[in-house]
């Protein structure tokens, strides 16, 4: 919303972040905790599998006209070694501040997709 109004180059984006810093095992148990859940795959898979699936489960939610939440994009991410960011940019322009950690979100969000039909 900020954004909108802000004085920015068109086309800027920005990174939002809480400000912490998580591996990716971590973010898995309090996505797991969100969910009240364990995950049904815990331990790392090939990259070719991954992008395999990936191709399946996109094709899967185009024809049922579903949301998915793995899709092509989002392998390509997950096959990051490494992956920062900082929101100190969106902060200093936009003068946004987080208000919600990453383990708040993850429990907001599931809230949310329960609350419209998505879990």
């Amino acid at each position: 919303i900020r954004a909108i109004d802000a004085d920015v180059p068109r086309g800027s984006t920005f990174f939002i972040t809480d400000g912490g810093t998580y591996v990716q095992r971590a973010m898995m148990e309090d996505v797991e905790r969100a969910l009240g859940k364990r995950a049904l795959v815990r331990f790392g898979l090939p990259l070719g599998v991954i992008q395999t699936v990936s191709v399946f489960v996109e094709a899967y939610g185009k024809m049922r006209n579903k949301a998915v939440m793995l899709t092509r994009d989002k392998a390509a991410g997950l096959m990051q070694k490494y992956w920062v960011a900082s929101s100190d940019d969106a902060q200093r322009a936009l003068g946004w501040k987080p208000e919600v950690t990453w383990p708040e979100g993850t429990k907001k969000t599931a809230e949310w997709y329960r609350e419209h039909g998505w879990l």
